[in-house]
Parts: C-alpha cells; sequence; structure tokens
C-alpha cells in the first residue's frame, strides 16, 4: 500500500502523543512493505530531512497546531491525494476537507484518528470548539474508517455519531532502561538534587492536565520532591505555574524534554507518577511509564481507568492526592503489566491493525 501518515508536526517527534505515534508507526510499517510518507511542518526545525529509518519525509511551511492546523491538514491531505492510496488523518482539524476530496479522488481512502474529542477540551474558546466540533462532525461521517485511542473514546463516538471506530492505543515497548549510575547522574544534573525521592509528572501546561491540582495535592502531603515536565513557557497557564512555584524548594518545573535518555532516567528514578489528564484517550506519557514499574496515581475517569486496566491508584481531588501520597505502602499502586496490556501496547501490533483497517478500506 501507498500509505500517507498526515496531521502531526511531522518526524522526528518534537510535540506530542500523535507525533510519537508516527515516529514509531511509520518505520514498522515501512518494513511490513508498504510505502510511507509522513507529511510534518518545518516551521522551527533546523534542518530538513527527505528520509526518517525507511520513511519518506515531506514538509509543508505551516504549524500544524492551533486554529492553522485546518489549512495546514487540508494542504497535507492535498498533497497525500496526488501520490499515496490511503492516508491516516491523526486529528479531526481537516474534517472539512474530507467531503471534496472525496469527491476529487474516490478511490482514495481517508482514515481519521479522533484524538481525545477535542471539541471538548477547556482550552478552546467557544467560538474555536464550534470549529473543531464542525470539523470532528465531518470527519468522522465522511472519513471510510475511524480510530479512537482508547476504548471510551470509541463510546463516545458511537454515542455522539453512531458511528463503530477501531480502536487502537499507542505503544510503549519503545521505552529506554539506562544503567543506574547513568540515570542517577542524568537526574542529579537536571535536578541538583542527590539522592533524594521525587514524584514525577510529564505533560503539557493545559489546565485539563490538573498540574495545578497535583501541585497542591502534593504540598499538602509529607512527600519529598516533585519534578514536572512541561511546555511552561508555551502557555499562560504554564507561565502562572512557573511563576507560582518558582520559589518552592521542593518542586522542580522543567521545560520540555524530549531526549530519550533525560525522560528515561526521570522515569527510572522516580519514587512515584502523577497523571492528571482528565479528557483525551490513552496518553503516551501514561502508559510509557508502565514498564518501569512505578507507583502510578492518576486522575480518575474512564480514559486512565482503561488505560491501566484499572491498576495504580486514583484520584479527584488534590486532598484525595495528598492521602494517597501520604499512604505508607505506596508499592501497591504499582499497575500490573498483564500480557493484555502488553499486547494492547506494542507497537507492532499496532502498525498490524493500522495496515488491517486500511486494508478493509481499500477493499
Amino acid at each position: 500500500m501507498r500509505i500517507a501518515l498526515l496531521g502531526t508536526d511531522g518526524l522526528p517527534a518534537r510535540y506530542g502523543g500523535f507525533e510519537t505515534c508516527v515516529e514509531h508507526l511509520a518505520p514498522i510499517l515501512s518494513k511490513l512493505g508498504h510505502e510511507v510518507v509522513v507529511i510534518g511542518s518545518c516551521v522551527g526545525r533546523r534542518e530538513k530531512m527527505t528520509e526518517y529509518r525507511g520513511v519518506c519525509v515531506r514538509y509543508i511551511n505551516m504549524r500544524a497546531n492551533g486554529l492553522s492546523s485546518i489549512i495546514y491538514d487540508g494542504l497535507s491531505l492535498a498533497r497525500a491525494l496526488r501520490s499515496a492510496e490511503v492516508a491516516v488523518l491523526f486529528g479531526v482539524s481537516g474534517g472539512g476537507w474530507i467531503p471534496f476530496l472525496r469527491l476529487a479522488k474516490r478511490n482514495f481512502k481517508i482514515i481519521v484518528n479522533v484524538d481525545g474529542l477535542d471539541s471538548q477540551r477547556s482550552k478552546w474558546g467557544m467560538l474555536t470548539r464550534r470549529i473543531i466540533a464542525a470539523s470532528e462532525f465531518l470527519a468522522v461521517n465522511y472519513a471510510d474508517a475511524i480510530v479512537s485511542d482508547n476504548k471510551f473514546i470509541g463510546v463516545r463516538v458511537f454515542s455522539r455519531y453512531r458511528r463503530e471506530s477501531k480502536v487502537i492505543a499507542y505503544g510503549n515497548d519503545h521505552v529506554r532502561f539506562l544503567r543506574e549510575a547513568e540515570s542517577r547522574r542524568i537526574v542529579d544534573a537536571l535536578t541538583g538534587w542527590s539522592d533524594r525521592a521525587f514524584c514525577l509528572t510529564i505533560a503539557r501546561a493545559e489546565p485539563e492536565n490538573m498540574l495545578l491540582e497535583m501541585i497542591e495535592g502534593f504540598r499538602a502531603s509529607s512527600a519529598e520532591s516533585y519534578v514536572l515536565v512541561s511546555n511552561f513557557q508555551a502557555t499562560a497557564y504554564g507561565s502562572r505555574l512557573k511563576e507560582l512555584f518558582r520559589k518552592d524548594g521542593r518542586i522542580k518545573l522543567i521545560d520540555a524534554v524530549y531526549d530519550a535518555d533525560v525522560l528515561a532516567a526521570l522515569r527510572q528514578e522516580c519514587s512515584a507518577y502523577l497523571h492528571g489528564h482528565s479528557v483525551g484517550g490513552t496518553n503516551p506519557s501514561l502508559i510509557e511509564m508502565l514498564p518501569y514499574s512505578k507507583p502510578i496515581i492518576a486522575y480518575d475517569c474512564d480514559y486512565n481507568r482503561w488505560s491501566l486496566d484499572n491498576g495504580g491508584a486514583y484520584f479527584l481531588s488534590s486532598n484525595d492526592l495528598a492521602k494517597t501520597l501520604d499512604d505508607p505502602n505506596r508499592e501497591q499502586f504499582v499497575p500490573r503489566c498483564s500480557v493484555e496490556l502488553q499486547k494492547r501496547y506494542s507497537w507492532v501490533e499496532i502498525a498490524e491493525q493500522y495496515a488491517s483497517i486500511m486494508r478493509e478500506a481499500l477493499a
């Protein structure tokens, strides 16, 4: 098959879950014998590449995120139309283009990964939400197939649109493990803390990710330290958090890190992982913690419970979190990594599921 993967910031990954997905999905699809192109944004990239791990890479000189994503996705789809048989569009911003593209080339198939039903996110204003909701409606109703990354995204898609979707999560078997001395050295260099136990969160600085609530819960507990890695400078919410807590000696607010070794070191060395995502589906930052066998305390919602197979511990408020952090037997909050979860989060399995749904669309 000739496959185009669209709607992301591109390769190498430098933004979020969709980019992480494409970075691991695309090379496996290529190894399975498919021709794969990834179209991404060149804005802010120091160098452009034409090939990445056996995958053809193309660029558009626009930002991939925010309202510009509507035009960006349309241009990406138009480019894919010329050479690909099937496109996977990550996100619904380009939904308004899909009916017209279907008319322009009937044998061109479009599969949409709806992400976390973006129109529900509190970070958007009312007008933006309406635009996204309209794009979502068109994407779900006119795409050849729908992918949901979490069982409960699929439930909501069916409830709202009466359309079935294929549940395909993200993978986590790419995470790295470092030698203990190396991981300790990296964490010490990053935090300045020597042999100090710390909780960890890796998340974008958005209100629905509950960073403020988790900081407040941590501060109300007796836990020693807390490291948060986020794009603090990118949002007003993140800048406010930095200003509020920059003098708190128990907390380190670290600007976004994409170095795989640094992330591995933080995950290996943390004493517990706090996850506050309240909307969306399967969050890569959550499932990437599972292989490290650390206690996980997550916001209590359907998405997170499905992602962890009800393992770990859950909170609804800062007080809940503080009490859980002070539990003397935190090891009970380590989710068991069952055979089912290992298969669900295997990139090879995920690539085969994407290939299968594409073949069905083309049949």
